[in-house]
This record gives C-alpha cells, structure tokens and sequence, in this order.
C-alpha cells in the first residue's frame, strides 16, 4: 500500500491480523521498497493493496495455495478485513 493513504494502511494491516489468526503468516510490516516494481502501487489514481500469500517454488506454499479449502480459508480472511476496515 501507499504509506500516504490512511484507509490502505489500515486494510493491509487488518488483513495482516486476519492472516495471522487463521495461522497463515507472520506480519511483518508494510514493504513499501518495491514501489516501482508495481505500476499499480505507485498511481495516486488506483487504491491497491498487494498481498503475497506465498511462493510456488516452496513446496509447503505451493501445497496448501493448492488446497481449495485453504485458498477459502485466505479469501475469507481477506474479505473479513475489508469488511471490518471499509465497511
């Protein structure tokens, strides 16, 4: 998210939480490095926040974003703190 938009920050954190009560991450702050990475992070135009939820070349990541019941559970999550932030 954009350190400069309150309401992103706010999001990202609560999906942070979110992800961490259902066991799945860690939060470990906002990386706010890869801003130019990322055309969409950078437009004052477009609110966004980008989530990273694993990598496929780890085995473990790749399993269980494999597994249709943990995807629901992550969706869950993400739309359980937009509800809660935005709501």
């Amino acid at each position: 998210t954009r350190p400069d938009k309150p309401v992103l920050n706010d999001l990202a954190r609560e999906i942070a939480r979110e992800m961490e009560r259902i066991s799945y991450s860690r939060y470990e702050g906002h990386d706010t490095d890869h801003y130019d990475s990322f055309p969409i992070l950078k437009s004052d135009d477009i609110n966004a926040v980008l989530l990273q939820v694993g990598y496929i070349t780890n085995p473990q990541d790749y399993e269980r974003m494999s597994d249709t019941k943990f995807q629901t559970r992550i969706a869950q999550a993400i739309t359980q703190a937009f509800l809660d932030t935005v709501d």
